[in-house]
């Protein structure tokens, strides 16, 4: 039970279950949308050198994102060198996908 009706009768949750609000041409749309800033994120890390590019999958887009310093003993650095990398690289990338923003 999820609530009462207007006559006093106890209601099922299928009962308060709200349709889809969103139109088909809007899901088409937004779908589209999604797979337009998939392609530009995409283009955006293949442009980045296999170092920068390791640091954001293993920082940014990893289910279980490596630490600063599991990074930096792969890659023979210290642990702020990768923090200020990554740190350099969320503002380039955040700089050339910004109208993803606004879409």
């Amino acid at each position: 039970v999820s609530g009462w009706s207007d006559d006093g009768a106890p209601l099922a949750h299928i009962g308060t279950l709200e349709a889809p609000t969103e139109a088909p041409d809007e899901q088409l749309i937004r779908a589209e949308e999604t797979a337009r800033a998939r392609r530009r994120i995409k283009a955006a890390l293949a442009r980045l050198p296999q170092r920068q590019r390791r640091i954001v999958h293993g920082r940014l887009m990893a289910d279980e994102p490596l630490t600063l310093l599991e990074l930096g003993a792969e890659f023979g650095c210290s642990r702020e060198a990768i923090r200020l990398s990554e740190k350099r690289l969320r503002e380039e990338l955040r700089a050339e996908l910004a109208d993803l923003d606004a879409a």
